[in-house]
Protein backbone atom coordinates (compact mmCIF):
# COMPACT_ATOMS: atom_id res chain seq x y z
CA UNK A 1 0.00 0.00 0.00
CA UNK A 2 1.69 3.85 -1.36
CA UNK A 3 0.50 6.45 0.84
CA UNK A 4 0.43 9.90 -1.60
CA UNK A 5 2.32 12.23 0.88
CA UNK A 6 1.22 14.87 -1.52
CA UNK A 7 -2.51 14.80 -0.46
CA UNK A 8 -1.55 14.28 3.05
CA UNK A 9 0.64 17.36 3.35
CA UNK A 10 -2.23 19.10 1.24
CA UNK A 11 -4.56 18.05 3.99
CA UNK A 12 -2.65 19.17 6.47
CA UNK A 13 -1.93 22.52 5.29
CA UNK A 14 -6.15 22.88 4.62
CA UNK A 15 -6.49 22.07 8.30
CA UNK A 16 -4.32 24.58 9.33
CA UNK A 17 -5.95 27.53 7.11
CA UNK A 18 -9.70 26.03 8.92
CA UNK A 19 -7.44 26.17 12.48
CA UNK A 20 -5.77 29.78 11.61
CA UNK A 21 -9.17 30.95 10.33
CA UNK A 22 -11.27 30.01 13.20
CA UNK A 23 -8.87 31.79 15.39
CA UNK A 24 -8.97 34.86 13.82
CA UNK A 25 -13.02 34.41 14.23
CA UNK A 26 -12.36 33.67 18.27
CA UNK A 27 -9.85 36.67 18.80
CA UNK A 28 -11.78 39.11 16.59
CA UNK A 29 -15.05 38.46 18.64
CA UNK A 30 -13.46 38.36 22.13
CA UNK A 31 -11.63 41.84 21.11
CA UNK A 32 -15.19 43.04 20.14
CA UNK A 33 -16.86 41.56 23.05
CA UNK A 34 -14.35 43.10 25.47
CA UNK A 35 -15.17 46.39 24.72
CA UNK A 36 -18.30 46.74 25.15
CA UNK A 37 -20.51 46.03 28.65
CA UNK A 38 -22.44 42.85 29.39
CA UNK A 39 -25.16 43.46 31.39
CA UNK A 40 -28.43 41.39 32.83
CA UNK A 41 -31.55 42.85 32.92
CA UNK A 42 -34.96 41.98 34.35
CA UNK A 43 -37.74 43.57 35.83
CA UNK A 44 -39.97 41.38 38.92
CA UNK A 45 -42.71 42.11 41.61
CA UNK A 46 -42.19 42.49 44.81
CA UNK A 47 -42.72 43.24 48.65
CA UNK A 48 -41.03 45.32 50.44
CA UNK A 49 -41.10 45.13 54.44
CA UNK A 50 -41.23 48.10 56.86
CA UNK A 51 -42.24 47.97 59.95
CA UNK A 52 -46.31 47.66 60.12
CA UNK A 53 -46.57 48.45 56.27
CA UNK A 54 -46.42 46.29 53.12
CA UNK A 55 -45.40 47.84 49.64
CA UNK A 56 -45.49 45.88 46.73
CA UNK A 57 -42.97 46.99 43.71
CA UNK A 58 -42.14 46.30 40.64
CA UNK A 59 -37.99 46.35 40.37
CA UNK A 60 -35.77 46.74 38.03
CA UNK A 61 -32.78 45.13 38.61
CA UNK A 62 -29.03 45.87 36.22
CA UNK A 63 -26.21 43.40 36.89
CA UNK A 64 -22.77 43.90 35.46
CA UNK A 65 -21.55 40.70 34.02
CA UNK A 66 -18.54 42.30 32.37
CA UNK A 67 -15.50 43.46 32.86
CA UNK A 68 -15.86 47.44 32.61
CA UNK A 69 -17.98 49.26 34.05
CA UNK A 70 -21.37 51.04 32.36
CA UNK A 71 -23.73 54.00 33.13
CA UNK A 72 -27.21 52.54 32.71
CA UNK A 73 -28.92 55.82 31.35
CA UNK A 74 -32.55 54.64 31.24
CA UNK A 75 -34.84 51.78 31.82
CA UNK A 76 -37.60 50.93 29.60
CA UNK A 77 -40.28 48.67 28.04
CA UNK A 78 -40.80 46.59 24.49
CA UNK A 79 -44.12 45.46 23.94
CA UNK A 80 -45.19 43.54 20.66
CA UNK A 81 -43.76 40.49 18.20
CA UNK A 82 -42.57 42.86 15.26
CA UNK A 83 -40.81 45.41 13.88
CA UNK A 84 -43.29 45.59 10.73
CA UNK A 85 -46.87 44.53 10.54
CA UNK A 86 -50.26 44.83 11.54
CA UNK A 87 -50.36 47.30 14.29
CA UNK A 88 -51.33 44.32 16.85
CA UNK A 89 -48.29 42.84 16.30
CA UNK A 90 -45.44 46.07 15.81
CA UNK A 91 -43.03 46.77 18.63
CA UNK A 92 -44.20 50.04 21.15
CA UNK A 93 -41.16 51.19 23.10
CA UNK A 94 -41.98 53.22 26.31
CA UNK A 95 -39.29 54.96 28.98
CA UNK A 96 -40.05 53.71 32.72
CA UNK A 97 -39.71 57.34 34.95
CA UNK A 98 -38.55 57.07 38.61
CA UNK A 99 -39.98 59.27 41.21
CA UNK A 100 -36.29 60.47 42.92
CA UNK A 101 -38.63 61.71 46.10
CA UNK A 102 -39.03 58.59 47.74
CA UNK A 103 -35.01 57.35 47.99
CA UNK A 104 -35.25 55.55 44.69
CA UNK A 105 -31.72 54.90 42.71
CA UNK A 106 -32.88 56.17 39.49
CA UNK A 107 -31.30 56.16 35.89
CA UNK A 108 -28.51 57.61 34.69
CA UNK A 109 -26.36 55.38 37.34
CA UNK A 110 -22.67 54.24 36.87
CA UNK A 111 -22.78 50.17 37.30
CA UNK A 112 -18.75 48.30 38.25
CA UNK A 113 -18.16 45.71 37.06
CA UNK A 114 -19.30 42.35 38.92
CA UNK A 115 -22.07 44.49 40.76
CA UNK A 116 -26.07 44.59 40.36
CA UNK A 117 -28.22 48.16 41.16
CA UNK A 118 -31.80 47.74 41.54
CA UNK A 119 -34.46 50.51 40.87
CA UNK A 120 -38.23 50.30 41.96
CA UNK A 121 -41.71 51.64 41.27
CA UNK A 122 -45.03 50.72 43.39
CA UNK A 123 -46.65 48.33 41.98
CA UNK A 124 -50.15 49.99 42.56
CA UNK A 125 -48.89 53.36 40.82
CA UNK A 126 -47.47 51.15 37.76
CA UNK A 127 -51.01 49.56 37.58
CA UNK A 128 -52.89 53.15 38.01
CA UNK A 129 -50.52 54.14 34.74
CA UNK A 130 -51.23 50.77 33.13
CA UNK A 131 -55.06 51.91 33.50
CA UNK A 132 -54.68 55.30 31.50
CA UNK A 133 -53.04 53.79 28.66
CA UNK A 134 -55.69 51.40 28.11
CA UNK A 135 -57.70 54.42 27.94
CA UNK A 136 -54.98 56.95 25.80
CA UNK A 137 -52.64 54.24 24.20
CA UNK A 138 -52.33 50.83 25.25
CA UNK A 139 -48.57 49.84 25.60
CA UNK A 140 -49.14 46.25 27.00
CA UNK A 141 -52.39 45.02 25.50
CA UNK A 142 -52.97 44.77 21.92
CA UNK A 143 -56.52 44.57 20.25
CA UNK A 144 -55.78 41.58 18.26
CA UNK A 145 -58.56 39.95 15.62
CA UNK A 146 -59.27 37.30 18.59
CA UNK A 147 -60.08 40.02 21.13
CA UNK A 148 -57.76 41.83 23.62
CA UNK A 149 -54.86 40.13 24.59
CA UNK A 150 -51.20 40.77 26.56
CA UNK A 151 -48.18 41.64 24.24
CA UNK A 152 -44.93 40.20 25.02
CA UNK A 153 -43.04 42.39 26.86
CA UNK A 154 -38.95 43.04 27.65
CA UNK A 155 -37.66 45.25 29.66
CA UNK A 156 -34.56 46.97 28.60
CA UNK A 157 -31.26 49.37 29.69
CA UNK A 158 -29.80 51.75 27.96
CA UNK A 159 -26.08 52.26 28.74
CA UNK A 160 -24.48 55.86 27.82
CA UNK A 161 -22.24 54.38 24.79
CA UNK A 162 -25.49 53.26 22.80
CA UNK A 163 -25.58 49.93 23.71
CA UNK A 164 -29.12 48.35 24.32
CA UNK A 165 -30.06 45.22 26.82
CA UNK A 166 -32.75 43.03 26.50
CA UNK A 167 -34.29 40.95 29.67
CA UNK A 168 -36.91 39.22 31.02
CA UNK A 169 -40.09 40.26 32.87
CA UNK A 170 -41.77 38.32 35.08
CA UNK A 171 -45.02 36.48 33.88
CA UNK A 172 -46.96 37.41 36.76
CA UNK A 173 -46.06 41.40 36.91
CA UNK A 174 -46.61 41.59 33.44
CA UNK A 175 -50.15 39.94 33.82
CA UNK A 176 -51.08 42.17 36.38
CA UNK A 177 -49.83 45.08 34.37
CA UNK A 178 -51.33 43.40 30.98
CA UNK A 179 -55.09 43.15 33.27
CA UNK A 180 -55.07 46.73 34.76
CA UNK A 181 -54.47 47.97 30.53
CA UNK A 182 -57.54 45.87 29.81
CA UNK A 183 -59.67 47.30 32.80
CA UNK A 184 -58.56 50.82 31.34
CA UNK A 185 -59.65 49.76 28.06
CA UNK A 186 -62.96 48.99 29.03
CA UNK A 187 -63.38 52.20 31.24
CA UNK A 188 -62.07 53.87 28.26
CA UNK A 189 -64.81 52.04 25.82
CA UNK A 190 -67.68 52.97 28.30
CA UNK A 191 -66.36 56.49 28.48
CA UNK A 192 -66.26 56.47 24.52
CA UNK A 193 -69.88 54.98 24.47
CA UNK A 194 -68.33 51.90 23.25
Amino acid sequence: MDINWDAVAALGQVAGAVATFAAVVVSLHLARRSGRPILRVSARAHMILTGEHTDHVITFSVQNLGDRPAEVRSLGWRTGWLKWGPDWLRFKYATQMFDARHMVLCPPYPIAPGSEVSSYIGRDNMLEHAKRFGRTGPIFTRKSPWGVIAAKTIVLAYTADGYTFKGEVDRRTIGKIAAAEKEGRLLGDMENGG
